[in-house]
């Protein structure tokens, strides 16, 4: 259990030493009463299979982020089932330190990332650099005052995943046809 009290006195509290099982974790929500949980999409999945996930007392869970991969429909609704509330979901990575898309609280839209966090450009590209077109799928390039300058040590990786300022993630998506 750790404190983090330099920010508005919030406390957090992770299974040191033990790999966080959904038992364990379950029973930490149950012992600490934390009213935000963050974890991954494999990580929920495991809590809603649990053995203990529907006598576990989650009501102290005020939200739920998810993030790193969408989140499967049936695991979301799982988790509203067992908290009156679906995760919400955001994606980011390392290399920008930070979540660049997210859904809002009350705005869930299962199976998308949400929409671009404020302080990001997004733009998807077709293999030769150019602009998609909606409907068309893309490279997506990301950039943002968070962005890691280079790999440690990684000249090929760095080459490979960061062009100037902006960090390619090379999944493709579909572009809005808004």
């Amino acid at each position: 259990m750790g404190d983090w009290t330099s920010n508005k006195g919030s406390n957090w509290h992770c299974a040191e030493g033990q790999f966080p099982a959904p038992e364990a974790v379950l029973d930490m929500v149950e012992t600490f009463k934390p009213t935000v949980l963050f974890g991954l999409p494999t990580l929920y999945t495991a809590l809603v299979r649990a053995n203990s996930a529907k006598t576990t007392d989650l009501s102290s869970l005020r939200q739920s982020m998810s993030a790193a991969e969408i989140l499967p429909e049936d695991i979301y609704n799982a988790w509203k089932h067992l908290t009156g509330h679906g995760p919400t979901e955001g994606l980011g990575s390392t290399e920008l330190l930070h979540i660049y898309l997210s859904n809002q609280l009350d705005d869930h839209r299962i199976g998308a990332a949400g929409a671009r966090v404020p302080g990001y450009e997004i733009r998807l590209v077709t293999p030769d650099g150019e602009p998609v077109e909606p409907g068309e799928e893309g490279a997506m390039l990301i950039r943002g005052h968070s962005s890691a300058p280079c790999y440690w040590n990684r000249a090929d990786k760095t080459s490979e995943t960061m062009r100037g300022d902006w960090i390619v993630i090379i999944t493709f998506w579909v572009a809005p046809t808004i």
